[in-house]
Protein backbone atom coordinates (compact mmCIF):
# COMPACT_ATOMS: atom_id res chain seq x y z
CA UNK A 1 0.00 0.00 0.00
CA UNK A 2 1.46 3.29 -1.07
CA UNK A 3 1.55 6.17 1.34
CA UNK A 4 0.82 9.70 0.15
CA UNK A 5 3.79 11.84 0.99
CA UNK A 6 3.72 15.63 0.81
CA UNK A 7 6.83 17.79 0.63
CA UNK A 8 7.54 19.49 3.89
CA UNK A 9 8.50 23.18 3.70
CA UNK A 10 9.57 25.58 6.42
CA UNK A 11 8.65 28.77 4.49
CA UNK A 12 5.83 30.88 5.99
CA UNK A 13 3.40 32.70 3.72
CA UNK A 14 4.43 36.35 3.08
CA UNK A 15 2.31 39.02 4.73
CA UNK A 16 0.51 41.33 2.35
CA UNK A 17 1.38 45.04 2.60
CA UNK A 18 -0.94 47.57 1.09
CA UNK A 19 1.00 49.87 -1.19
CA UNK A 20 0.60 51.95 -4.27
CA UNK A 21 2.01 50.93 -7.58
CA UNK A 22 5.17 52.98 -7.02
CA UNK A 23 5.99 50.99 -3.94
CA UNK A 24 5.23 53.80 -1.41
CA UNK A 25 3.14 52.71 1.55
CA UNK A 26 -0.40 54.05 1.57
CA UNK A 27 0.02 55.45 5.09
CA UNK A 28 2.91 57.61 3.89
CA UNK A 29 0.85 59.00 1.03
CA UNK A 30 -2.00 59.90 3.38
CA UNK A 31 0.42 61.59 5.79
CA UNK A 32 1.93 63.68 2.97
CA UNK A 33 -1.52 64.80 1.81
CA UNK A 34 -2.53 65.78 5.34
CA UNK A 35 0.68 67.76 5.86
CA UNK A 36 0.19 69.54 2.54
CA UNK A 37 -3.34 70.56 3.50
CA UNK A 38 -2.12 71.88 6.85
CA UNK A 39 0.71 73.84 5.17
CA UNK A 40 -1.68 75.44 2.67
CA UNK A 41 -4.03 76.40 5.50
CA UNK A 42 -1.21 78.02 7.46
CA UNK A 43 -0.02 79.98 4.42
CA UNK A 44 -3.56 81.23 3.79
CA UNK A 45 -3.97 82.34 7.40
CA UNK A 46 -0.54 84.00 7.42
CA UNK A 47 -0.82 85.95 4.18
CA UNK A 48 -4.40 86.39 3.06
CA UNK A 49 -6.48 87.08 6.15
CA UNK A 50 -7.02 90.74 7.06
CA UNK A 51 -5.51 90.55 10.54
CA UNK A 52 -2.81 87.96 9.87
CA UNK A 53 0.29 88.44 12.10
CA UNK A 54 2.69 88.05 9.18
CA UNK A 55 0.83 90.63 7.10
CA UNK A 56 0.99 93.12 9.98
CA UNK A 57 4.73 92.53 10.39
CA UNK A 58 5.32 93.12 6.66
CA UNK A 59 3.27 96.32 6.67
CA UNK A 60 5.10 97.67 9.71
CA UNK A 61 8.44 96.79 8.12
CA UNK A 62 7.48 98.68 4.97
CA UNK A 63 6.48 101.69 7.05
CA UNK A 64 9.86 101.72 8.77
CA UNK A 65 11.80 101.28 5.53
CA UNK A 66 9.88 103.98 3.67
CA UNK A 67 8.94 106.83 6.05
CA UNK A 68 8.99 109.43 3.24
CA UNK A 69 6.59 112.32 3.93
CA UNK A 70 8.44 115.35 2.57
CA UNK A 71 6.67 117.37 -0.13
CA UNK A 72 8.33 119.92 -2.40
CA UNK A 73 6.30 122.44 -4.39
CA UNK A 74 6.85 125.57 -6.49
CA UNK A 75 4.54 128.53 -5.96
CA UNK A 76 3.11 130.46 -8.89
CA UNK A 77 5.41 133.20 -10.13
CA UNK A 78 5.47 136.65 -8.52
CA UNK A 79 7.01 139.99 -9.38
CA UNK A 80 9.06 142.37 -7.30
CA UNK A 81 7.49 145.73 -8.09
CA UNK A 82 10.55 147.64 -6.95
CA UNK A 83 13.09 145.82 -9.10
CA UNK A 84 10.75 144.44 -11.76
CA UNK A 85 12.24 140.96 -11.13
CA UNK A 86 10.15 137.84 -11.67
CA UNK A 87 10.66 134.85 -9.37
CA UNK A 88 9.21 131.56 -8.06
CA UNK A 89 9.57 130.11 -4.56
CA UNK A 90 10.29 126.44 -3.86
CA UNK A 91 8.49 125.45 -0.64
CA UNK A 92 8.95 122.40 1.57
CA UNK A 93 6.70 120.49 3.98
CA UNK A 94 8.55 117.70 5.82
CA UNK A 95 5.56 116.12 7.57
CA UNK A 96 7.05 114.05 10.41
CA UNK A 97 10.45 113.83 8.71
CA UNK A 98 13.57 115.58 9.97
CA UNK A 99 15.58 116.53 6.90
CA UNK A 100 19.10 117.89 6.64
CA UNK A 101 19.47 118.36 2.90
CA UNK A 102 17.66 118.69 -0.42
CA UNK A 103 18.81 118.18 -3.98
CA UNK A 104 16.75 119.94 -6.65
CA UNK A 105 16.75 118.86 -10.28
CA UNK A 106 14.51 121.23 -12.26
CA UNK A 107 13.70 122.08 -15.86
CA UNK A 108 12.58 125.40 -17.37
CA UNK A 109 11.99 126.44 -20.97
CA UNK A 110 15.16 128.25 -22.12
CA UNK A 111 13.23 129.78 -25.03
CA UNK A 112 11.03 131.71 -22.58
CA UNK A 113 13.27 132.48 -19.59
CA UNK A 114 16.79 133.82 -19.24
CA UNK A 115 19.08 135.13 -16.46
CA UNK A 116 17.95 132.25 -14.23
CA UNK A 117 19.49 132.26 -10.73
CA UNK A 118 18.89 130.28 -7.54
CA UNK A 119 19.35 131.62 -3.99
CA UNK A 120 18.70 129.86 -0.65
CA UNK A 121 16.02 131.12 1.72
CA UNK A 122 15.54 130.64 5.45
CA UNK A 123 14.29 127.05 5.82
CA UNK A 124 17.78 125.73 6.60
CA UNK A 125 19.51 128.07 9.06
CA UNK A 126 23.00 128.92 7.78
CA UNK A 127 22.57 126.55 4.84
CA UNK A 128 25.53 125.30 2.82
CA UNK A 129 25.33 125.10 -0.99
CA UNK A 130 26.86 121.84 -2.21
CA UNK A 131 25.88 122.16 -5.86
CA UNK A 132 24.77 125.16 -7.89
CA UNK A 133 24.53 124.79 -11.64
CA UNK A 134 22.16 126.49 -14.09
CA UNK A 135 22.45 125.40 -17.72
CA UNK A 136 20.77 128.13 -19.74
CA UNK A 137 21.14 126.20 -22.99
CA UNK A 138 19.32 123.05 -21.85
CA UNK A 139 17.08 124.67 -19.22
CA UNK A 140 18.44 122.43 -16.45
CA UNK A 141 18.90 123.48 -12.81
CA UNK A 142 20.98 121.30 -10.46
CA UNK A 143 21.06 122.66 -6.94
CA UNK A 144 21.80 121.05 -3.57
CA UNK A 145 21.96 122.52 -0.10
CA UNK A 146 22.23 121.18 3.45
CA UNK A 147 22.30 122.37 7.01
CA UNK A 148 25.67 123.67 8.13
CA UNK A 149 27.98 121.20 9.96
CA UNK A 150 26.92 120.66 13.54
CA UNK A 151 23.37 121.90 12.96
CA UNK A 152 20.36 119.64 13.62
CA UNK A 153 17.98 118.38 10.97
CA UNK A 154 14.91 120.55 10.34
CA UNK A 155 11.22 119.71 10.59
CA UNK A 156 8.20 121.70 9.40
CA UNK A 157 7.11 123.97 6.55
CA UNK A 158 8.99 126.83 4.95
CA UNK A 159 10.58 128.47 1.93
CA UNK A 160 13.55 126.56 0.57
CA UNK A 161 14.96 128.55 -2.37
CA UNK A 162 14.11 131.43 -4.69
CA UNK A 163 14.36 131.04 -8.47
CA UNK A 164 14.71 134.39 -10.25
CA UNK A 165 14.45 134.87 -14.03
CA UNK A 166 13.82 137.33 -16.83
CA UNK A 167 11.13 136.66 -19.44
CA UNK A 168 12.31 136.77 -23.04
CA UNK A 169 10.48 139.31 -25.20
CA UNK A 170 7.34 141.27 -24.43
CA UNK A 171 4.76 138.62 -25.33
CA UNK A 172 2.61 136.80 -22.78
CA UNK A 173 4.30 133.76 -21.23
CA UNK A 174 2.65 130.59 -19.95
CA UNK A 175 5.07 127.90 -18.86
CA UNK A 176 6.03 125.46 -16.07
CA UNK A 177 9.09 124.75 -13.93
CA UNK A 178 9.22 120.96 -13.63
CA UNK A 179 10.76 118.72 -10.99
CA UNK A 180 12.97 116.01 -12.47
CA UNK A 181 13.32 112.44 -11.09
CA UNK A 182 16.69 112.98 -9.36
CA UNK A 183 15.14 115.44 -6.90
CA UNK A 184 15.41 114.06 -3.36
CA UNK A 185 15.44 114.92 0.33
CA UNK A 186 17.87 113.41 2.85
CA UNK A 187 17.35 113.07 6.56
CA UNK A 188 17.93 111.19 9.77
CA UNK A 189 17.43 107.48 10.27
CA UNK A 190 17.54 106.30 6.65
CA UNK A 191 19.78 106.35 3.62
CA UNK A 192 16.76 106.46 1.30
CA UNK A 193 15.20 109.67 0.04
CA UNK A 194 12.48 111.11 2.27
CA UNK A 195 10.76 112.80 -0.68
CA UNK A 196 7.13 111.73 -0.97
CA UNK A 197 5.87 113.91 -3.83
CA UNK A 198 6.51 117.09 -5.82
CA UNK A 199 4.29 119.76 -7.36
CA UNK A 200 5.50 121.69 -10.41
CA UNK A 201 5.26 125.47 -10.55
CA UNK A 202 3.32 127.41 -13.16
CA UNK A 203 4.58 130.63 -14.74
CA UNK A 204 2.02 133.06 -16.13
CA UNK A 205 3.30 136.46 -17.19
CA UNK A 206 1.04 138.86 -19.02
CA UNK A 207 2.11 140.89 -22.03
CA UNK A 208 4.52 143.59 -21.04
CA UNK A 209 4.30 147.00 -22.69
CA UNK A 210 7.43 149.06 -23.12
CA UNK A 211 7.28 152.29 -21.15
CA UNK A 212 7.68 155.29 -23.50
CA UNK A 213 10.44 157.77 -22.75
CA UNK A 214 9.38 161.02 -21.14
CA UNK A 215 9.38 163.90 -23.68
CA UNK A 216 11.98 166.56 -23.10
CA UNK A 217 10.61 169.57 -21.34
CA UNK A 218 9.92 172.43 -23.81
CA UNK A 219 11.83 175.67 -23.49
CA UNK A 220 9.54 178.69 -23.34
CA UNK A 221 10.89 181.74 -25.15
CA UNK A 222 10.40 185.05 -23.40
CA UNK A 223 7.73 187.30 -24.82
CA UNK A 224 9.32 190.27 -26.58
Amino acid sequence: MEENTKPVTNQEPAKEVKSVSAGVPLKTIILIVVLAIVAVSLVYVAFFTDNSPLKQIIEKSQEVKNPAETILAIDENAKDEETGEYYSIVTVDTGTNNINGVQLELYFDPALLTNVTVTPLDFFPQSVELLKKVDQQSGRISYALTVSPGESAVNGKGNLVKISYTPIGNAQISSVINFLPKTEASGEGTAASLLKETHDGSINIEERVAVPLSPASATVSPTP
